[in-house]
C-alpha cells in the first residue's frame, strides 16, 4: 500500500519523502551538527578566555585610575614620595619619609603654609587607608613657613608602609598678617 502526501501524490514530495531518505544521510547530518556544536563550544571557550584576559588588563587599569584619582582628592599624598604635596586648605607637604619602627610605621616631614595667615599649634591627622591613624601638632605655621612633624602610626600586626596616606588640617590657633 503506497501512503500519499497532504495534496494526494505519490512522488516523494513531502514529509512522507524525508521518511524515506536514507539512514546514512540522517547519520551524516547528524555527525556534521555535533561537529559543528564542538566548534562552537571550542571557539566559545577561547572568547571567553580572551575576555577573562582582557578585563583582567581592565581591571588593572581601573586600580591604577583609582590611585590617581585618590591622588587628586584633598589630602591624599604618596608616602613614598618626598616632592611637594598638596594636602588642601593652603597647606602642602614635603620631605616626606616613612620607615618602619616598633612595629608602627615612623612617619616624618614638613608642613608648608601658603596662606597669608600664622597659624600656631596645627593639628593635623595623618590616616592610613586601613584605618589606622594618629594625630600631630605643628607649633608654629607662619605664613610662607614651614614646620617639621612627626607622627608613628600604631602597628595593626602588619608593619608595611603604604602606598599612600591622607593628611587632614584638624585647627589651629591664627592670627592675620
Amino acid at each position: 500500500m503506497a501512503l500519499k502526501n497532504s495534496n494526494g501524490s505519490k512522488n516523494g514530495s513531502g514529509l512522507w519523502s524525508a521518511m524515506r531518505t536514507p539512514m546514512g544521510l540522517w547519520l551524516t547530518i547528524a555527525l556534521v551538527l555535533a561537529v559543528c556544536s564542538f566548534i562552537g563550544v571550542i571557539v566559545t571557550g577561547v572568547l571567553l578566555h580572551s575576555m577573562n584576559v582582557r578585563m583582567a588588563g581592565a581591571e588593572s587599569e581601573l586600580s591604577t585610575l583609582k590611585d590617581a584619582q585618590t591622588l587628586l582628592l584633598p589630602g591624599w599624598v604618596s608616602l613614598k614620595d618626598a616632592n611637594v604635596q598638596p594636602i588642601g586648605l593652603g597647606f602642602l607637604v614635603v620631605d616626606l619619609a616613612c620607615v618602619t619602627k616598633d612595629g608602627g610605621v615612623y612617619v616624618k616631614g614638613n608642613v608648608i603654609n601658603t596662606t597669608a595667615i600664622d597659624h600656631y599649634n596645627t593639628h593635623f591627622r595623618l590616616e592610613f587607608e586601613e584605618g589606622r591613624s594618629a594625630e600631630f601638632t605643628v607649633s608654629s605655621l607662619r605664613s610662607g613657613h614651614s614646620g617639621g612633624f612627626e607622627a608613628i602610626i600604631p602597628p595593626p600586626g602588619d608593619s608595611t608602609i603604604p602606598e599612600r596616606g591622607r593628611i587632614l588640617y584638624l585647627g589651629s590657633e591664627v592670627t592675620y598678617n
